[in-house]
């Protein structure tokens, strides 16, 4: 017997047909008022059906088999008839208040010498708004069949096609590919859905990659100024204004200053805690060098200025110098942080 499941039109043929299924019997009205299906099929003969009989076979196997997974809402009933019973069994569809449809899904293309069966079943079918026609293959497919036949058996003494030769005409007539060349091309698009679904991971992926890298740089810049925001001693405004009294200078000048020269001023803790608000403010930017030496800084007023150093804000400062000892150059946290800004420390 053919095995109409490895065509190529089979799986679409299916389709369409469980697909009208589960489409009629989705309607509101089917589901209110009791819908019904019939599948409907006509019998060919002994010499020609083969692949009607065959077709006719699978597609109540798989409609049943669909039943019973669930993926086939209805369970349609079925019927094969000959062709004299058609226009009577179509009636069906009319005789009750129900919703009632048929699917016409198997016809033979010929029955004896006659190659019209499907346009006499098409015919039928077309006084019946609730008829649904659905044939494995077209006219035009069907008569390319059934004259490649006829000239094959002018050409052999058995008229009568084997199953592999029924299957083989199939094939060629639908214009279908080999078996074996219709997987290769279903794995080929397969695995170039698969490549495509692979790169477009990918790209998502390195696309998160940068946007993560992003927002932890943003983190972390937000938690540097945070922490160096809370780590500046806060000043007031009186104390600014008597530092800036102290130096006999302003902010303006200290703001477009490249060197600052504050040694001998008798500067303290207090002073340099101004100095640090003043870094921290980024008004000394363009500053490259800083002379602190010779004034009154104890331990406070030296870690002020290594906090404010190691925040970054004087970008441009070159050289730092202060006096000798652990009040000075020598203290630690100063000194690590000159070492890690490249500041000279002297």
């Amino acid at each position: 017997m053919i095995d109409v499941r490895r065509t190529q039109w089979y799986p679409r043929y299916l389709s369409q047909i469980t697909t009208m299924i589960n489409d009629l019997a989705g309607k509101k009205a089917f589901k209110t008022k009791g819908g019904r299906i019939r599948l409907l099929g006509v019998e060919g003969d002994l010499e020609h059906g083969a692949a009607t009989r065959a077709e006719w076979t699978a597609l109540i196997e798989d409609i049943d088999r669909g039943c019973r997974e669930g993926s086939i809402s209805v369970r349609p009933q079925s019927l094969r008839l000959a062709l004299d019973e058609v226009e009577e069994a179509l009636e069906w569809c009319e005789k009750s208040d129900e919703i009632r449809h048929i699917i016409f899904a198997s016809c033979p293309a010929q029955i004896g010498d006659d190659r019209t069966i499907m346009s006499q079943v098409r015919g039928m079918s077309a006084e019946h708004d609730r008829v649904h026609v659905f044939f494995a293959s077209a006219d035009d497919y069907v008569e390319s069949i059934y004259t490649a036949r006829h000239h094959k058996s002018q050409m052999v003494a058995d008229s009568s096609a084997s199953e592999a030769e029924e299957l083989s005409w199939l094939q060629t007539m639908f214009g279908a590919q080999s078996p074996r060349r219709a997987a290769e091309k279903m794995a080929a698009e397969k695995a170039a859905a698969e490549k495509a679904l692979a790169e477009e991971v990918q790209r998502r992926e390195a696309l998160e990659r940068i946007a993560a890298k992003a927002a932890a740089e943003k983190a972390a810049k937000e938690k540097a100024a945070a922490e160096q925001a809370t780590s500046v001693p806060s000043v007031s405004n009186a104390e600014i204004d008597a530092f800036f009294k102290k130096v006999r200078t302003s902010l303006e000048e200290v703001k477009s200053a490249t060197s600052l020269n504050w040694s001998g001023e008798s500067l303290t803790d207090s002073d340099c805690k101004v100095i640090a608000h003043i870094i921290a403010s980024g008004a000394m930017a363009q500053l490259q060098k800083l002379f602190l030496h010779e004034n009154h800084i104890g331990d406070a007023g030296v870690t002020a200025l290594a906090e404010a150093c190691a925040g970054g804000a004087m970008a441009s400062l070159q050289t730092l110098v202060m006096d000798d000892g652990p009040l000075g150059v020598d203290h630690p946290k100063l000194k690590a942080a000159c070492q890690e800004r490249g500041i000279t420390l002297r």
